[in-house]
């Protein structure tokens, strides 16, 4: 469990009046796993009325301060509640409160939780407290099983300014299918041996392109195991694919890659590679 507490002091020139004690609040986080948390706060008078919430850090670093983000935070909340029949006093929290995140949380990332005094018409009455943490990596997905490997090189047809290569792995009865896109140069029709970044852009030399669904294509450096229908894709959008020759006609193919929600996602083949020159077939070059 993480507990933030601390204490905000405002100036009072009024020397025959006691300033008002600010009101502060303690935020507490535990029981975070890799897409939930639970938060608990606690303010030092029950009665002020306060809002809280869980936040991307992302988001405290591109706003700058802990302020500008519960004023977007409370003008979100309005607009939404506005298009809604809702009002803000509906939401805001009297007393200590908790809330558990459920399935609302990405894996692997950075979050603060932040509470702060409010009144009904969304003005902030006290300094913003807040508590960081970070959601749990999501067990990695270890692809075993396959057994067929083709590459076909189509040069620089469909959207690269270099060699595109589109490498298929399946398993023996074809219930799992990993589809791989690397760029090399131009040149390169042999073989796509090399080391290659999933990148957003893509299709310079040494790149692969992210993977990505259209319609009911899966496209991009994309698995799929072909066990419920419609088939869903794993989508890799980071990492990296590192093809080498390890014999004659032999090739190894290692797969380090991460998809949207942080998970690692590794596999290795290691046999034949059925290399097919598509330029030639289809006239490209």
């Amino acid at each position: 469990m993480f507990t933030l507490s601390f204490v905000a002091c405002d100036d009072d020139d009024n020397k025959g009046e006691e300033p008002p004690v600010p009101v502060t609040f303690e935020v507490a986080v535990s029981d975070v796993e890799t897409t939930s948390a639970t938060v608990a706060v606690t303010p030092s008078d029950a009665n002020a009325t306060y809002y809280f919430d869980v936040v991307k850090k992302a988001t405290f670093d591109e706003l700058g301060s802990p302020t500008a983000v519960a004023e977007k935070v409370i003008a979100d909340l309005k607009k939404y509640q506005a298009e809604n029949g809702a009002v803000l006093s509906d939401t805001l929290s009297q007393g200590n409160d908790s809330r558990v995140y459920t399935e609302v949380l990405s894996a692997s990332t950075e979050y603060t939780a932040c509470a702060f005094g409010v009144d009904a018409s969304g003005k902030l009455t006290t300094e913003v407290f807040t508590q960081d943490f970070t959601t749990k990596e999501l067990p990695p997905l270890v692809i075993e099983g396959l057994a067929n490997c083709s590459a076909d090189y189509w040069g620089n047809k469909l959207g690269t300014v270099n060699g595109k290569w589109i490498l298929t792995l399946t398993s023996a009865n074809w219930d799992k299918y990993m589809n791989l896109e690397v760029a090399t140069a131009l040149e390169q029709k042999d073989n796509p041996v090399g080391v290659y970044e999933i990148s957003d852009p893509y299709g310079e030399v040494g790149t692969a392109s992210p993977g990505y669904q259209d319609g009911d294509n899966f496209e991009g450096c994309t698995y799929i195991e072909y066990v419920t229908f419609p088939a869903e894709g794993v989508f890799m959008v980071s990492g990296t694919i590192t093809i080498t020759s390890t014999g004659e006609g032999v090739y190894k193919v290692e797969i380090d890659a991460r998809d949207g929600d942080g998970r690692r996602i590794q596999a290795v083949y290691e046999g034949d590679m059925h290399i097919t020159d598509k330029t030639y077939d289809y006239g490209y070059e």
